[in-house]
């Protein structure tokens, strides 16, 4: 289990472990936007979780890789995040965010 920050903040400090507050704001549009860009290649969406889904491919002729492929296109340009995509069972599930972080990639 998790513990709180409070708890956790001088042997943070002692082991130099930064620790940023959230933009949850800015995490649910993120979200959002994903959300649409999936709506776009099937109905048969569940949203898991504020950063995964999981969709249904049945019907689409399309191969599953091709549609993973433009997905993730997709999901870069509409939200300039990652999506990395699995076939669980008869569902295909991914996971959204953004790696390397913003600084590494503007170099600040």
């Amino acid at each position: 289990m998790g513990a709180r920050w409070f708890q956790l903040q001088e042997l943070a400090r002692a082991r130099g472990i930064l620790a940023f507050s959230n933009n949850y704001a800015l995490y649910a549009d993120m979200s959002s936007r994903v959300a649409r860009v999936l709506a776009d290649f099937t109905p048969a969406i569940e949203i898991y979780s504020i950063d995964e889904s999981f969709l249904s491919l049945e019907g689409l002729t399309a191969p599953p890789l091709e549609i993973g492929r433009q997905i993730r296109e997709r999901v870069a340009r509409a939200a300039a995040l990652i999506a990395a995509m699995d076939q669980i069972n008869e569902r295909w599930g991914g996971a959204f965010g953004r790696w390397p972080p913003a600084s590494v990639v503007t170099g600040g």
